[in-house]
């Protein structure tokens, strides 16, 4: 599989996230709406209501430590103007499991690593983080988030070394910046 979802755009948006899990029932949807949640979840600078885009996009199944996880950390990361985000300037690195493995699928598990920037805290590091979706009343919706491991410390495009030590196992694609 060589297709990639669209590059982040610079800001999040509550809309487009909610847009992009309202498509078809492909795996690159679902990595495209995976991808636009995670920019909405990590991006603090925008005044986003998480409770509000959870109420569209959160699955029945997501547990309740997990969405009061989302919406209390943004909201957290909101209150301290940490300003966090992705570097949309940056390549973003993503890979997937998809179940059932032949035909359409009912959930993928997604991976994303990218650049994290606090310009406050001057803070500039790689980070991964996994969104997990699955296919429910007609679009995706977000059944779990695993909070990220962080990777090197530099906002640069990671190196080849960097990459083989960092983005480990099988099947990352490289998704380069608009």
């Amino acid at each position: 599989m060589d297709e990639v979802p669209r590059p982040l755009r610079s800001v999040a948006s509550a809309s487009r996230t909610v847009a992009a899990a309202k498509v078809s029932r492909t795996r690159r949807d679902a990595e495209q709406f995976a991808l636009e949640f995670s920019q909405l979840y990590i991006d603090a600078r925008p005044d986003t209501d998480m409770e509000a885009v959870l109420s569209e996009v959160a699955s029945a199944q997501m547990s309740p430590a997990i969405r009061n996880f989302i919406a209390s950390d943004l909201q957290g990361q909101q209150t301290l103007g940490a300003e966090r985000r992705w570097d949309a300037t940056r390549s973003q690195w993503i890979r997937s499991s998809v179940r059932p493995a032949s035909g359409q699928p009912d959930r993928v598990n997604v991976e994303i690593a990218a650049a994290f920037v606090s310009d406050p805290f001057e803070l500039y590091s790689w980070y991964k983080t996994r969104i997990d979706v699955v296919w429910a009343d007609g679009h995706w919706k977000v059944i779990d988030l695993s909070a990220g491991d962080f990777g090197p410390d530099t906002s640069e495009e990671l190196t080849p070394e960097q990459r083989k030590d960092y983005l480990t196992g099988p099947g990352w694609r490289q998704i380069s910046p608009r």
